[in-house]
């Protein structure tokens, strides 16, 4: 008999998402790029909507009691192909959408001790599983229609990632990243890859319990959106952010964060990349570098009508250091960018910060 893993077929891959809670508010559906991540009840209501071919009960005895046993799933249509060689690929697709829907989410799901979102689920040993399936969408004499992979990853005391009620109105860049982020959208394909990429790094960092591993995501997403190849960061990086979170606000407003700040940062990641210095991390420089690249993903992907490719950022702030040598408004005659701006900056209190530095590594 053919088996699974050895023949080319269309398939539906399946895997559990674990702590990842879809309320019935938002119909326990999402989608991010490709994945649709959905609840339990929901999939066997929707499996012709998703590609299964029959009723998911009708499936093998293993398939329902693994949906069964996680409450949340993403689901890809899988293109035609062997199940262990699609697998590492569809596999980076789902992480990558779980770093974006982490990112996106920000600042209702902020850095905290009390989140985590994650593809792999608890074990009763000290690692953490990971199980894949793979339901062909056709059927053909003498293949098995269902495979299941699995494999480990070692990860003790994951804690929960759940949406509240006000989720949605509260994770204020959501709506514009997933837009963004369509194929759909009329932003250049290079520029909505490198949002992307710096989305999931942006995502990657809240999951992250190293405090020198998740500070290098957040400056690596910042150096991919806002410089060109071979710009320096200083003090190309503090202009640009400067610009493109409003800081430019009305005379004697407090700045929200000094270029002191910034060259302290980048002075950290160059210690990390060039001399694997890891020490000198603290919580608060975590969290300065999730509100630098947070917001500016937000800022970013708002203001497509105007920045819809590299060129275009570099070309406002081409034009935003000529007005401020002639003395002129840093916006004159760019509304859609003047009040496209919306900064937003979570207040973590003393003890917050403190179980941070505690609990990250």
């Amino acid at each position: 008999m053919t088996t699974l893993a050895m023949s080319k077929r269309p398939w539906i891959y399946v895997c559990p998402i674990w702590n990842l809670n879809l309320i019935p508010k938002i119909n326990e559906e999402l989608r991010i790029l490709d994945v649709s991540f959905v609840s339990s009840a929901k999939l066997r209501r929707i499996r012709k909507r998703l590609g299964f071919p029959e009723r998911i009960s009708k499936l093998p005895t293993f398939i329902n009691e693994k949906i069964d046993s996680c409450e949340t799933h993403a689901v890809i249509r899988a293109p035609i192909g062997k199940a262990k060689d699609l697998a590492p690929r569809l596999r980076q697709e789902v992480e990558d959408a779980c770093h974006i829907l982490r990112a996106a989410s920000w600042p209702y799901m902020a850095r905290s001790v009390r989140s985590y979102l994650s593809v792999f689920g608890p074990s009763p040993m000290d690692h953490a599983e990971h199980h894949e399936m793979f339901v062909c969408r056709t059927k053909e004499p003498g293949a098995k229609a269902v495979e299941c992979l699995r494999n480990y990853e070692r990860r003790l005391g994951i804690i929960p990632f759940k949406n509240g009620i006000n989720w949605k109105s509260a994770a204020s860049n959501f709506d514009s990243i997933v837009s963004f982020l369509d194929r759909s959208s009329h932003v250049d394909n290079k520029w909505r890859k490198t949002v992307r990429y710096a989305c999931a790094n942006a995502g990657r960092s809240l999951n992250s319990t190293s405090k020198w591993f998740a500070c290098l995501l957040n400056m690596i997403a910042l150096d991919a959106m806002l410089l060109d190849k071979g710009e320096p960061a200083n003090p190309t990086l503090y202009d640009r952010l400067y610009v493109f979170l409003c800081w430019t606000g009305t005379p004697g407003s407090r700045a929200l964060f000094t270029e002191t700040e910034l060259k302290k940062l980048t002075g950290l990641r160059n210690r990390i990349v060039h001399d694997a210095e890891t020490e000198g991390v603290s919580a608060r420089h975590v969290l300065l570098t999730d509100f630098l690249v947070h917001n500016l993903i937000g800022t970013l992907t708002r203001m497509t009508n105007k920045i819809a490719s590299k060129t275009d950022l570099l070309g406002v702030m081409e034009r935003v250091k000529a007005r401020q040598v002639l003395g002129m408004r840093t916006f004159e005659s760019e509304p859609e960018i003047k009040f496209g701006f919306r900064v937003v900056r979570p207040r973590p209190d003393r003890r917050e910060i403190a179980k941070l530095d505690h609990f990250m590594t």
